[in-house]
């Protein structure tokens, strides 16, 4: 018996052998045995004979035996039952047919849509029936034609690769080749999915001052900010180490209007160029373009002189004037005396008078006219024009003193009757002796 034992033991493993390999089989779909999970298996790998490759039943077929023999069932449904049938991709009763519904009269899905339904199974092991209904249809990209859901659809051309945008084309989701679809493109610096601006790539896919963006792996822009960390990096015309405007590096690190900047490695130093026409936002009152301290009213720190009003002109330069009328003597003026009254001995436009004899400047009597001034109060009616009174009423607020005098004499406002709000009307402080523009005239 002894002498046997070698033999057995090799007749017992070829046994095991064949047993693994026979159950390693009868895993598979395919092999003719129902397996756990399997509603049918046919022995073979044809999709369409009423057992499929995945050893799931075709709608309307019976399947029994090992291996599985399918037949149709005998009850065949009519198109318009709501079940999908022999010969059917979809089945949607009433609304087969309807526009955009996907299922068409003959229950074959439209061009454009894929349908899909629920797979009901009867009966016991080893005889089966399947019966489908509750199809969905819905359309699907990539198939070339356009759908209502799809901004375009050119099939095997849907890409999702870098293309020239400008020239048009589809994505892989239908939708269109543009900037801002989280693809960057070959005629685009930076694309990060969206028009946001100011965020790193702009609306038009151009990378913002400032800042610096990666492609990353899903084919989209990672955008991070470089401005105010001190280093001039790619797209940077500066950095002073803050992300501050008005101090010659913009918060985008554009060197600003007006300014000097320059690096010595360690972050850019910036100075407002006084004299280059330009004024320098946050530093420059004026520039007219002059350097060195000239009367201009423009001096050489750019800062605006006494007695002179500057405005920027078409080009930004300054362009300067004295102002008449408020008791400075500056540039050109023969006089200022805190008016612009003719009549008084420095005129309207601040040049030097005759005082005419017999002229009472405190209540105008005996006060010769002057020239555009309509209503004879000694306000030429420009001057009118700014102040708002009235150029054809020498009196504009009816108190008894004509504006010139008001103005010229008095200092008091040509507008309110009662200047110093004392009750008393401004005509009557002067013919009491007392002063409109104070309420305690002693």
């Amino acid at each position: 018996m002894a002498r046997h034992l070698p033999i057995l033991a090799a007749l017992f493993g070829c046994m095991l052998g064949l047993a693994a390999l026979n159950t390693a089989a009868a895993q598979t779909c395919g092999n003719g045995f129902l397996e756990e999970g399997e509603w049918c298996d046919d022995g073979n790998d044809v999709d369409n004979d009423g057992c499929r490759t995945n050893c799931k039943m075709n709608c309307g077929y019976n399947c029994s035996g090992e291996p599985s023999l399918c037949r149709p069932l005998d009850e065949q449904g009519t198109c318009g039952d709501e079940k999908v049938d022999l010969g059917e991709e979809c089945d949607l009763g009433a609304a087969n047919g309807e526009l955009e519904s996907g299922c068409t009269d003959a229950c074959l899905a439209t061009d454009g849509y894929g349908c899909s339904w629920l797979v009901s199974y009867w009966g016991d092991a080893l005889d089966r029936d399947a019966t489908c209904d509750q199809s969905q249809c819905e359309a699907y990209c990539g198939n070339g034609t356009l759908n209502s859901n799809e901004a375009c659809d050119e099939g095997e051309d849907n890409t999702d690769e870098p293309v020239v945008s400008a020239l048009g084309g589809c994505r892989s989701d239908c939708t269109e080749v543009a900037c801002g679809d989280g693809i960057v493109d070959l005629d685009e610096e930076c694309d990060d999915g969206n028009v946001t601006p100011s965020d790193g790539c702009s609306i038009a896919c151009r990378l913002n001052p400032g800042w610096i963006c990666l492609t990353v792996d899903d084919g989209s822009s990672d955008c991070a900010e470089t401005c105010g960390n001190g280093d001039i990096d790619e797209g940077e015309e500066c950095d002073d180490g803050n992300a501050t405007a008005l101090d010659g590096c913009s918060d985008f690190c554009v060197i600003e209007a007006g300014w000097s900047c320059s690096d010595d490695g360690s972050g850019s130093t910036c100075e407002a160029v006084c004299g280059d026409g330009i004024i320098a936002a946050g530093t420059e009152e004026c520039d007219d373009g002059v350097s060195g301290d000239q009367p201009d009213g423009c001096n050489d720190l750019c800062d605006i002189d006494t007695g002179w009003a500057c405005t920027p002109g078409d080009d930004g330069t300054s362009l300067c004037a004295t102002i008449c009328g408020d008791g400075v003597l500056a540039g050109d003026e023969e006089c200022d005396d805190g008016n612009r009254v003719g009549g008084d001995g420095c005129g309207p436009a601040c040049e030097t008078q005759a005082i005419v004899p017999g002229c009472d400047l405190a209540t105008g009597e005996g006060c010769p006219p002057i020239d555009n001034d309509r209503d004879g109060d000694r306000v030429p009616d420009a001057v009118e024009a700014e102040l708002g009174t009235d150029p054809d009423n020498a009196d504009s607020d009816n108190d008894g003193l004509d504006d010139g005098v008001e103005i010229g004499f008095w200092g008091s406002d040509p507008l309110d009757p009662d200047t110093d709000g004392d009750g008393i009307e401004d005509g009557d402080e002067v013919e009491l002796g007392t002063s409109p523009v104070s309420t305690d005239s002693d």
